[in-house]
């Protein structure tokens, strides 16, 4: 009977350390949970969807500290700004204290078309084949075999600066929270940059500041297909044209206002819209001709298309997207404005004019001289 109750008393112990270490787990887990919550509302301005990519603690005090005049210079955080990565989406607004109220975002940038490549000197090292001489043969045993010659050359691609500043009044910044100015310099700011980079892969001349863009003379090859044909099969021919060079579509760019002429197709006789089945939209409205994506941008001339294998070309950058405040430049003390600087330092390459069909839907191509 003693030992019956000795194995009880047991028990009753091991249930009891059991439970007080229970209940030590669940508090501790508890305060967890109170503690990331409590950074959560911090980060995200009381419980939005804004996920920056540091901690905004010391960030803010370096804010707080420029905006007091303790000290003379800021440097926010920059986001990675990709496709898709806005930090308050497209026409968002930004609160708190002071509203914000930003343009929309383009949806797709010229940059992701292409394989993205960090630089390590002033230039991207591109050796670029011009030409070959001979080739291969079946040879007899014992006989002479043919001779393969190359011809190549060096065409590096500079890294150019493309930058702007611009001036707000230090009571503007007085009535900006953290969270709301760096949300603000995320998108606004950064779309206008992307805004001028897209501008200079497509129109860019190639002199120096200048990039060298898809326009430029040496970066295409004009469409076989005469500009009276139907938009879309001249767009079809052009791939095929691409695919004769050995290149495989990834891109077909347009101006914006070249998507009516793709989606109002209508049928001969009837009137009747009648999309070709190989042509496809998304619920995103996103739109693809056999498989290859159409992207539309502001920075393709009208009335253009251009297909193109980016894999075949290169973007390089340099120094990314930064952004500096500064309160002494020109005349800020006197009229009590602090100065934003945005800039980075990038470079492209096309690698010659096969990878690129440039055609027009009337008429002929226009592009940069």
């Amino acid at each position: 009977m003693s030992e019956i109750l000795n194995a009880v008393q047991q028990l009753g112990t091991k249930v009891t350390e059991r439970h007080a270490e229970m209940k030590q787990n669940i508090e501790k887990l508890e305060a967890e949970i109170k503690t990331i919550r409590a950074k959560g509302n911090t980060l995200n301005g009381g419980g939005g969807s804004v996920e920056p990519s540091i901690s905004l603690e010391g960030q803010r005090e370096a804010f707080e500290a420029f905006r007091s005049g303790k000290t003379r210079e800021f440097t926010p955080e920059v986001k990675s700004m990709t496709l898709g990565a806005s930090l308050t989406g497209p026409g968002a607004s930004i609160s708190a204290p002071a509203r914000l109220v930003s343009e929309p975002n383009q949806a797709v940038r010229l940059r992701t078309l292409f394989p993205n490549q960090p630089m390590i000197t002033s230039s991207l090292p591109i050796i670029q084949e011009t030409g070959q001489v001979g080739g291969f043969g079946t040879v007899a045993e014992s006989a002479e075999k043919p001779t393969l010659d190359f011809a190549l050359s060096e065409t590096p691609a500079k890294a150019e600066t493309i930058a702007a500043i611009v001036n707000i009044s230090r009571q503007m910044l007085m009535d900006l929270d953290y969270v709301g100015f760096q949300g603000w310099l995320n998108t606004r700011l950064i779309e206008l940059y992307y805004q001028k980079e897209d501008q200079q892969l497509m129109q860019g001349n190639g002199t120096s500041p200048n990039l060298k863009g898809l326009l430029d003379v040496g970066n295409w090859t004009p469409a076989a297909t005469p500009s009276s044909t139907n938009d879309v099969e001249q767009i079809v021919s052009a791939m095929i044209q691409l695919k004769g060079y050995g290149r495989t579509p990834t891109a077909i760019i347009v101006h914006t206002s070249a998507l009516a002429g793709l989606l109002l197709n209508k049928a001969s006789g009837s009137g009747e819209f009648d999309l070709p089945n190989y042509i496809s939209v998304n619920a995103f409205g996103g739109i693809s001709i056999l498989g290859v994506p159409v992207i539309d941008s502001q920075a393709q001339e009208t009335p253009n298309f251009s297909v193109v294998d980016g894999s075949r070309m290169l973007f390089g950058v340099r120094e990314p997207i930064s952004i500096n405040m500064f309160e002494q430049h020109g005349t800020n003390v006197q009229t009590n404005m602090i100065t934003i600087r945005c800039e980075a330092r990038v470079a492209f390459a096309a690698n010659g004019e096969y990878n690129h069909i440039l055609g027009a839907f009337s008429g002929s191509p226009t592009y940069p001289l």
